[in-house]
């Protein structure tokens, strides 16, 4: 029950998406997650939680990442979105 909330399927197959555009464009795949983030609308404040400062700079220089159509298609067709129902507190996977 508990791997059901934290994995899902498709997390692996979205991770190696992730490294394919992030080798494509010499960066790691975080920044890739991260300038998938800034592209996403409706997204005004993505939470980021570095621990370290080469990480934050990391997420500095992912802004400056323009990732292609067909690179967010890539993304986004193996990401399952999170629906939050407000009637009853509960979190639904499309």
């Amino acid at each position: 029950m508990q791997k059901d909330m934290y994995f899902h399927d498709n997390d692996f197959e979205i991770a190696g998406v992730a490294q394919r555009i992030a080798r494509d464009h010499g960066v790691t795949p975080t920044q890739i997650g991260y300038a998938w983030i800034l592209h996403a609308p409706g997204v005004t404040a993505p939470i980021i939680g570095p621990t370290k400062a080469h990480h934050l700079k990391q997420i500095f220089q992912a802004v400056e990442i323009k990732l292609s159509l067909e690179e967010v298609r890539a993304l986004e067709q193996r990401i399952s979105f999170v629906r939050l129902s407000a009637t009853n507190n509960h979190a639904h996977r499309e």
